[in-house]
């Protein structure tokens, strides 16, 4: 089974004022069809280390039951 992993990003308000957030979806398709098994917001307002971690994601096809471990590490290291 392939899962590609994606940035999403949502926006955010915070008092008087609107920020952006980069998170990490992880997609699986089936028949033509995609389908987002799990997806973590927020993780950067810089999408630029979000992107390597979803580039991370991709070349090793990790599994979707790790996806938590390792955005866990990746918070860890900024």
């Amino acid at each position: 089974m392939k899962y590609r992993y994606i940035v999403i990003q949502d926006t955010y308000k915070e008092e008087d004022a609107t920020s952006v957030g980069f998170g990490i979806a992880v997609v699986e398709e089936r028949r033509g069809v995609n389908k987002i098994l799990e997806s973590i917001s927020n993780l950067s307002k810089d999408s630029k280390p979000v992107e390597e971690l979803v580039q991370t994601c991709n070349d090793l096809q990790l599994a979707p039951i790790h996806l938590q471990d390792v955005v866990t590490d990746f918070l860890s290291t900024v």
